[in-house]
């Protein structure tokens, strides 16, 4: 397997460039999206390994576009992150219950970003990722068809 690919969603094109160094810095391979549309779009185009995203940003939010991003089930094994200068508890846990694996508050602290996105990585691999064991849930509730 090559590059770990990285989609990193912020509507800060400074926040962009910040994290795009880190990330290749570490060896990762860096994609960009500035608001939640283009980033559904690219993760449907790209399939990146994992997800960086803000939560203020124009047109869809991130908790939107990770709402949106777990409808579709070929997104279940794809590590999100929020990247967010929110750091209420009550937006740590919205970020949660609509799907994301954990949640990072600026300003970035790079040791804190580049383990949790190994920490992810390795999870979403062994298929234990926060947000998988909280979809498989959801499934197992479903009344069967």
């Amino acid at each position: 397997m090559g590059k770990a690919r990285i989609l990193v969603v912020d509507d800060n094109e400074k926040n962009v460039e910040l994290l795009e160094a880190i990330l290749q810095a570490a060896d990762f391979e860096v994609l960009k999206a500035y608001d939640g549309k283009q980033a559904i779009e690219m993760v449907g185009k790209e399939r990146p390994d994992l997800l960086l995203l803000d939560i203020m940003m124009p047109q869809l939010d991130g908790f939107q576009a990770c709402e949106i991003l777990r409808k579709d089930p070929q997104n279940a094994g794809l590590p999100v992150i929020m990247v967010t200068a929110k750091d209420k508890e009550s937006d740590i846990v919205q970020s949660l219950e609509r799907g994301a694996d954990d949640y990072i508050v600026k300003p970035i602290n790079k040791k804190e970003l580049l383990e949790k996105i190994g920490d992810m990585l390795a999870k979403a691999n062994k298929g234990s990722l926060p947000s998988q064991f909280y979809f498989k849930k959801l499934e197992s509730q479903q009344p069967d068809k």
